[in-house]
């Protein structure tokens, strides 16, 4: 069997860290932006670190800490007309502008194949229990920052049903739940989407 890499990469992601809370998020298109294809690949990368991490206090806490500053802006009357872009309050990552020499670089790239997506994920080994949840809270930072407004409401959407698979199922380190957990947000997602327009 080949191991031979994809040639039809969408896109990747660097997540460089300088500090324990400074770091700096890239995103490379294979072709025009699409916010839509990031957004999917992002959920991916949130279920490929949670697998990664196993059922353990890590993964659990970077589920709690998403959840929770998921309700923090929920429970804020102006996220109706205007969410918020800054999550650092919640997720104590700060985001500054690509420097050289990190100390710590998480990189996934993107590929369309038949069925569906495939993620490729590196990173130094050392010190995952601590930055590879930081690596979720920095993308998800990113993606508030830059994403237009329809996209962030989309995002907090699958965000929303993307947890709610994990607080039902209970299980975060199998394969299976990488690939579910994503099918059941972007499918919950679009069809609450999708009733609201009606």
């Amino acid at each position: 069997m080949s191991n031979a890499i994809p040639e039809n990469r969408t896109l990747s992601i660097r997540i460089d860290f300088y500090s324990e809370n400074d770091a700096s998020v890239s995103v490379d298109y294979a072709g025009a932006p699409d916010e839509q294809e990031l957004l999917h690949c992002s959920l991916m990368y949130f279920a490929k670190v949670l697998a990664g991490l196993g059922s353990g206090e890590p993964a659990e806490l970077l589920v709690f800490d998403v959840t929770d500053a998921l309700l923090n802006l929920v429970q804020d009357s102006a996220y109706i007309s205007e969410p918020p872009r800054e999550l650092e309050a919640f997720v104590k990552i700060r985001l500054v502008d690509p420097l050289e020499g990190p100390n710590k670089t998480y990189k996934a790239e993107f590929y369309d194949r038949q069925g569906g997506k495939l993620i490729q994920t590196s990173y130094a080994l050392g010190d995952e229990e601590q930055y590879a949840p930081s690596s979720v809270l920095a993308l998800l930072q990113h993606l508030f920052n830059h994403l237009s407004f329809p996209a962030l409401l989309y995002l907090l959407m699958a965000l929303r049903f993307f947890l709610e698979y994990y607080h039902q199922k209970g299980e975060l380190s199998t394969g299976q739940s990488v690939v579910e957990s994503v099918s059941h947000a972007i499918n919950q997602a679009n069809r609450a989407m999708t009733a609201g327009d009606a």
